[in-house]
């Protein structure tokens, strides 16, 4: 699990981002960029890789500004070992700062830690910084 706070200097571009993931696009974009940052890795370890992963958008809007959700879930298998996974993420824009939480998974169970509180907090944290 982990939660960032970044910030920018036009949120223009904020919501230019957050408007593009919350395309059909958006999930497309996401499966290819998990499959990059996994198979440099295997090649490098001279390690076959299958990868099965499917990105879906989660229901985010409504919270602050604006927001955008992903969950994949999937396995992979190197080595004979097969890996299931389920990673969910969330970002909200708060006035110029992109605030993100993302949890990651790994085996059958799913992740059972609220996102949207942790989002809640880390945009009340911002909010309270921008006052």
């Amino acid at each position: 699990m982990g939660g960032s706070v970044e910030f920018v200097e036009d949120p223009d571009d904020l919501d230019l981002m957050i408007e593009l993931l919350n395309t059909d696009r958006g999930s497309r974009c996401l499966e290819e960029a998990f499959r990059m940052g996994l198979e440099p890795g295997a090649a490098e370890d001279e390690q076959s890789l299958e990868l099965d992963v499917e990105v879906e958008p989660l229901d985010r809007q409504g919270i602050r500004d604006t927001g955008v959700g992903f969950e994949a879930t999937g396995e992979f298998e190197t080595s004979g070992v097969t890996f299931p996974f389920s990673l969910a993420f969330d970002v909200v824009r708060v006035d110029r700062a992109v605030v993100s939480v993302a949890v990651v998974g790994f085996g059958t169970d799913e992740p059972t830690v609220d996102r949207a509180a942790l989002l809640q907090v880390l945009g009340d944290g911002v909010s309270d910084q921008s006052a």
